[in-house]
């Protein structure tokens, strides 16, 4: 009996040691900054894509792959992995383009060069 007492006891201190690192109980968000911050100084970061929050909501997310122009929206989060689901637009199959300018990004027709974008 005093066994089993043992085993369910270990079990107990695991499960509130996965629950408090899961859910940050004891987590120091000042560690984690820290960390983050220490990680990213002092290097040089390639811009990977552009992200345009173009309404309201929370899930009206749209990335452009900065090297293949690639377009896709975001549609939510998936329940059991916590990854962010995306759909690729067929935006080229629709006859539109993707230019960068300066800090702009224009989703749409053709446009000539020089046009102004704002």
């Amino acid at each position: 009996m005093r066994k089993i007492i043992q085993i369910a006891g270990i079990s107990v201190l695991a499960i509130g040691l996965a629950y408090k690192s899961l859910f940050g109980a004891d987590i120091d968000p000042d560690l984690n900054q820290n960390t983050t911050i220490t990680k990213l100084k002092s290097k040089i970061w390639p811009i990977e894509g552009y992200f345009i929050h173009y309404d309201k909501g929370p899930y009206d997310w749209a990335y452009i792959v900065a090297k293949s122009k690639n377009l896709y929206k975001l549609e939510g989060m998936d329940p059991r992995t916590g990854y962010l689901l995306w759909t690729r637009l067929p935006y080229r199959e629709a006859g539109l383009e993707i230019v960068k300018y300066e800090d702009l990004v224009y989703i749409g027709e053709k446009v000539e060069v020089g046009a102004d974008l704002r």
